[in-house]
């Protein structure tokens, strides 16, 4: 009998484990699998993107003097806070490089403030993300920021010379690829300097607005660019409107690529060139501003983040 009794005692507790188990897997199986996203992350987010997307339908994350993470006493010069490979993992893919020759060499700066970064490490993390990630195409602007300095080579010469060890992965036809995948594992070009030989020209018809100015929207027709680039700012509720009116041409115009600079600095502060203070009200404004949209075309901001990319890639989705 006690045999007996400490047997089925026995067969009761696996016959209760089991039945445990059954139940906690059930539960499991039935509960949403929280952990998957439906959204790639950013470092490939364009994966699951059709090809035959349009380019001026996107909604492209980009940063605005991309390469300045320095400045003069932490008040000038300075825009980002990632490096231009972090911001190519965060889901950036436009990217405003404004660049200076010295010594027949082309280096990144911002006005007089050089960022201590040669354009060919740019283009060495450039080939490698895409190498790395070939579902991702970017779009990069190169403008001329200051004069020539102990060099012989015209800009456009330098700059051509520098991206004859990348020749496949830059086009520099100067005409808008159709779709994304035209674009895929490339980089297109726009040209934001005098006398440019490639590249979308984007240089005589660049408005900049003095400092008495409310707005500095205006469209480049030979190029089929719209732009919004005000950036010397009295009042960010004009930049506010400025953005906002930018989406809502951005969404009606699919034929026409939209760049839409959030960046910006207030005339009335102290110092006048730095832009973290507007940037911190524009990117909280942002991250809420652009949820529902679609379309965004292009927006150029400073100090991108992560977080800021991520609310404006998932609009493609």
């Amino acid at each position: 009998m006690l045999n007996y009794g400490m047997n089925k005692n026995k067969h009761l507790i696996i016959a209760g484990l089991i039945s445990a188990i059954v139940l906690i897997t059930s539960i499991f199986a039935m509960l949403p699998l929280r952990t998957i996203s439906t959204t790639p992350s950013g470092k490939d987010w364009m994966k699951k993107i059709d090809d035959k997307t349009l380019i001026t339908s996107l909604s492209l994350p980009g940063s605005h003097d991309s390469g300045a993470l320095h400045s003069i006493g932490d008040l000038s010069g300075k825009c980002q806070d990632l490096s231009i490979s972090e911001q190519l993992s965060a889901g950036a893919r436009f990217f405003d490089i404004r660049l200076q020759q010295r010594n027949n060499k082309l280096k990144v700066v911002h006005g007089f403030v050089d960022q201590d970064l040669y354009f060919s490490k740019t283009l060495h993390d450039f080939n490698l993300f895409l190498k790395d990630n070939p579902s991702e195409g970017l779009i990069v602007s190169i403008k001329k920021e200051s004069k020539d300095v102990n060099s012989i080579s015209s800009f456009d010469e330098s700059l051509k010379n520098a991206l004859k060890t990348y020749t496949s992965i830059w086009d520099t036809t100067g005409i808008i690829p159709q779709n994304l995948a035209k674009l895929r594992g490339k980089i297109f070009l726009i040209s934001r300097y005098q006398n440019n030989t490639i590249g979308l020209d984007a240089f005589d018809e660049w408005l900049d607005p003095d400092s008495s100015a409310t707005t500095n929207t205006f469209n480049i027709e030979k190029s089929n660019l719209h732009v919004q680039d005000y950036y010397k700012v009295k009042d960010i509720k004009n930049k506010q409107s400025e953005i906002l009116n930018c989406f809502e041409y951005s969404n009606k115009n699919l034929d026409k690529l939209t760049l839409n600079f959030s960046s910006c600095y207030f005339l009335n502060s102290f110092p006048p060139t730095y832009a973290g203070s507007s940037a911190r009200i524009i990117n909280n404004w942002l991250k809420d501003e652009v949820k529902g949209r679609k379309n965004l075309g292009i927006i150029v901001s400073d100090f991108v983040t992560s977080e800021l990319c991520k609310n404006i890639y998932e609009r493609n989705f």
